[in-house]
């Protein structure tokens, strides 16, 4: 465990169990024997990504989350899709199992057949392919005695009835998977979610304590008293729009692609190369921001916000391709370092468009852009420009400078979906 690690006790109202943490993600949770009950590996992409989990004798299993890191299904390692999870906007959720642990015939239920494919001779008997590992009940890689034995005990416990069978609509899970909305650690016990600084109940749709940030020390004559800033507020969950904003600590609202985009602004090399010219010039860099719309209907979108004049890209979070959007923003924030302003006439917002969608890959916008141009049409100008730009005048008299252009103008109106469009036929 990492020096940030740290054991939190957690009493049910069953047993005890002890949950090592890796700085704030928690990494294992032990029964009182100290047996490892669940193992998980979380992702670099945000703090609450979960990849697989590993189930005391059950094995590994992967777990797919949207795009607002709501645990969506929990498939085998055979590709099996074991539960699936429905939620409400505030998080209350439903849990459908589907197939079984141990389910290697994909039949429905686990029985006698999918034991003997694990049993010696059997067609998993000492296998490590992908096929066979959702037997893999240790989760040591390998199919051997002792989960022939942990399957065989499983299958023996089991009586005719929804256990072997699909599970729908339960109100927490069937298969051992702890995390649900966000991410976040469902406790089925008083239905709520830990959500680390504070206990979040989806029913209620509010935190279960006060905000420890919201109340004030005041001083007043000498004397301090704590004053909540609202009664209201204090409670409230990720201002009350859980589907556009998380707060992964119970302290914080932030939206879910920020993080996102902040790693791709540190890392992506396409945006470091820009961001290096930006350096170059002696340009403010540009802010990376995430909102639920850019304006103008667009994915993505370059401007000045105030106050202080700070060069923003703005990337919509529903946005199909937000790597490339993202590039797509900053190169027009080294336009505008470069140029100092926006363009003023159809020719040059096209152009614009057309070199940074050479850049990108992408073309970002899809309506009007500085408030007077339409960007397609713009981008076809920008197109005519470069071939008028690049040839003796005659355009499309068959030369290589027209070829060049129609290959730009085809790759741009690729690139923002719509059909390719050449200029000389």
């Amino acid at each position: 465990m990492s020096a940030e690690g740290r054991n939190i006790p957690y009493r049910g109202l069953e047993r005890a169990y002890l949950c090592p943490y890796n700085g704030n993600q928690i990494i294992e949770v032990r029964n009182g024997a100290d047996d490892v009950e669940l193992l998980v590996v979380h992702g670099t992409r945000y703090i609450d990504e979960i990849v697989c989990q590993r189930v005391k004798d059950r094995g590994w299993a992967y777990v797919h989350q949207d795009a607002n890191w709501n645990v969506t299904a929990l498939t085998a390692m055979n590709g099996a899709v074991i539960e699936r999870y429905w939620y409400k906007p505030y998080g209350a959720f439903v849990a459908a199992a589907e197939y079984g642990w141990f389910d290697y015939d994909q039949d429905g239920d686990v029985d006698g057949t999918d034991v003997a494919a694990a049993g010696l001779g059997g067609a998993c008997w000492q296998s490590s392919s992908q096929a066979c590992l959702c037997l893999d009940a240790d989760g040591d890689g390998k199919v051997e005695y002792d989960d022939y034995a942990i399957i065989s005990d499983y299958v023996s416990t089991l009586t005719a009835d929804t256990q072997l069978q699909r599970v729908p609509a339960a109100r927490s899970t069937r298969r051992g998977n702890p995390f649900a909305h966000q991410g976040l650690l469902y406790d089925a016990e008083i239905a709520s979610f830990q959500n680390r600084a504070r206990q979040y109940d989806p029913k209620m749709r509010r935190f279960m304590q006060r905000d420890p940030l919201a109340i004030l020390s005041v001083e007043h004559k000498g004397v301090y008293r704590i004053l909540p800033q609202s009664n209201l507020r204090i409670y409230q969950y990720a201002g009350n729009n859980p589907t556009s904003w998380k707060d992964p600590s119970g302290l914080q609202k932030c939206h879910p692609c920020q993080n996102r985009l902040n790693d791709l602004f540190e890392n992506d090399p396409i945006i470091g190369y820009t961001r290096t010219l930006i350096d170059m010039m002696g340009c403010q860099q540009p802010k990376p921001v995430c909102k639920r719309s850019c304006g103008g209907g667009v994915n993505g979108r370059f401007f000045l916000s105030q106050p202080g004049n700070t060069p923003t890209a703005c990337v919509r979070g529903a946005a199909p391709h937000p790597n490339e959007t993202l590039r797509h923003e900053v190169w027009h924030a080294f336009q505008h370092c470069t140029e100092v302003g926006f363009p003023t006439d159809c020719a040059g917002v096209g152009n614009w468009e057309l070199e940074a969608v050479l850049v990108s890959g992408r073309c970002s916008p899809g309506g009007s852009e500085h408030g007077q141009h339409d960007c397609r049409t713009c981008l076809v100008s920008g197109c005519w420009s470069s071939a008028v730009e690049h040839d003796d005048g005659n355009t499309c008299d068959g030369s290589s400078q027209d070829t060049q252009a129609n290959w730009q103008c085809t790759f741009a109106y690729e690139a923002q979906g719509g059909d390719a469009a050449r200029l000389c036929d």
